[in-house]
């Protein structure tokens, strides 16, 4: 329905009629000034006269679905800064969204090979460490997702496509420092570690492969979310987003005391099973953060040769 339409339902619904006299209480009608009210709206244009203009103009018109779309970005400010606010969030949601498409995929491709290839060697979590695995990565990716964008705006321009070559060189090289480390961890363990029939169908028992596999698999996961996350200056930096620093500083906590052997309780709470020597246990630690800086490195020099200035 075209709005010339709609005036003239309009106008017939009240009648045509735009003038009338209303008695006073002692039966007169009403004094001069409402006469002159009622004359300027009886010379006043017609809703057939307003239809019939708008049809002979061909006025643009806006429909309910245009409006409708339109809504979340109307404002009755006389200043720009409901745009600065548009342009602050859009930068924060897009830098949120891709930084969570990266460290997802670091994150399963590093699954995918320990619960595929390194399966059929005997490798899985116990209860307690899958647990433990899913709420760190929820809490990570909530607390990523509750990220605010800065005050002021940049003048530079974040990453806006998934496939660029910044992107899939800075997953494919951490995957290829974690993989590395991973295999390399895997060789210690079957070393130091008896001959044993591999059975796919038994249950869960601490071993030395597992305790390894899933002490490096937790650190990898906790230094891809701390590496790949994009703070300034866009959003928030990590130090500014508390709740993911401290969920991050606790799962290192618990990663590196099960590393260290400190409590033989916390190792049975967690289902880890104990280093055979003390060599043993330095190497483990030197390759979860060797992985760690590794990472860091790789991603730092990713940032500054594929983005250079366009991104801070």
């Amino acid at each position: 329905m075209t709005l010339a339409n709609a005036l003239k339902q309009l106008n017939a619904a009240w009648g045509g009629s735009t003038s009338s006299s209303t008695p006073t209480s002692d039966g007169t009608t009403t004094g001069l000034a409402e006469k002159s009210e009622t004359n300027a709206i009886l010379e006043a244009p017609s809703m057939d006269d307003l239809a019939a203009k708008l049809e002979t103009e061909q006025v643009p018109l806006v429909q309910l679905g245009d409006a409708s779309i339109a809504s979340s970005f109307t404002t009755k400010s006389s200043s720009i800064i409901p745009v600065l606010h548009v342009i602050r969030q859009g930068r924060c949601t897009l830098v949120t969204t891709l930084q969570m498409y990266k460290i997802l995929a670091i994150n399963c491709l590093v699954s995918a090979y320990t619960l595929s290839v390194l399966y059929l060697d005997g490798v899985r979590l116990g209860d307690t460490q899958a647990t433990l695995t899913g709420m760190l990565i929820a809490t990570c990716f909530l607390f990523i997702s509750r990220s605010r964008p800065l005050e002021k705006v940049s003048s530079k321009r974040p990453v806006s496509r998934v496939f660029c070559p910044y992107m899939i060189i800075s997953i494919l090289g951490q995957f290829a420092i974690h993989l590395s480390f991973i295999i390399y961890i895997v060789g210690l363990c079957q070393k130091n570690s008896p001959p044993k029939v591999v059975d796919l169908e038994a249950d869960f028992e601490p071993s030395l492969l597992n305790t390894g596999v899933f002490l490096i698999s937790c650190c990898m996961q906790i230094s891809t979310f701390a590496i790949n996350y994009r703070g300034h200056p866009f959003m928030e930096g990590l130090t500014d987003n508390k709740s993911l620093m401290f969920s991050l500083i606790g799962a290192t906590a618990v990663t590196f005391i099960g590393a260290f052997q400190i409590s033989l309780t916390f190792n049975h709470f967690f289902e880890l099973y104990p280093f055979p020597n003390y060599e043993f246990q330095l190497i483990m630690i030197a390759c979860m953060v060797g992985d760690i800086f590794c990472a860091w490195v790789w991603e730092q020099i990713c940032h500054f040769l594929l983005l250079g200035a366009n991104e801070a």
